[in-house]
């Protein structure tokens, strides 16, 4: 979800795309999550209200994923944004069912502590993503930030196999 705001405007810059187009691929993804939002929400609740939903949570890794792997081959502004607000659905499915792993997995008297810890590991993304994003650009292109891209949400994907298994011994 990072690469969104990171990556996308390197990628963007590239083809010759100014802040404009940026700004209409950031309303995309925020007019995606505002009508998205309201609309799986409830689903999602009541999925994980029965217990950890690794699956869900790696099948938002997945639809992201490909939806950032995809802007890396966009060219024009509506492209872009397309990506932006299909990025929308898994970055919904993934905070929500996320937080509740965190919150499941908390002992009731450390919420607070697994909380803040879990918040405070998303900077080292906003970090990670543009170093990756540069370098894939200067030594591949649109390709390697795919690439690059798509190995990182995988990546995403397998840590989900130890963790569910854990949970799934405890619930």
């Amino acid at each position: 979800m990072t690469a969104l705001f990171a990556d996308m405007p390197m990628v963007m810059r590239l083809h010759g795309l100014g802040p404009d187009a940026f700004g209409w691929a950031q309303v995309a993804n925020a007019l995606g999550v505002v009508v998205l939002t309201p609309l799986i929400t409830p689903w999602l609740s009541q999925r994980i209200a029965g217990g950890p939903r690794l699956d869900i949570l790696a099948a938002a890794t997945l639809w992201t994923t490909a939806c950032m792997a995809a802007a890396a081959f966009a060219t024009t502004t509506a492209g872009f944004s397309l990506a932006g607000f299909g990025v929308a659905l898994g970055e919904t499915a993934w905070f929500v069912v996320a937080v509740g792993i965190v919150h499941r997995i908390a002992p009731p008297d450390q919420r607070g502590l697994y909380h803040g810890v879990w918040a405070t590991t998303l900077p080292v993304a906003w970090i990670v993503s543009p170093l990756l994003a540069a370098f894939s650009l200067e030594t591949g292109g649109p390709h390697m930030v795919a690439a690059t891209t798509c190995v990182v949400g995988l990546i995403g994907v397998a840590l989900c196999i130890p963790l569910a298994r854990h949970l799934q011994d405890r619930f």
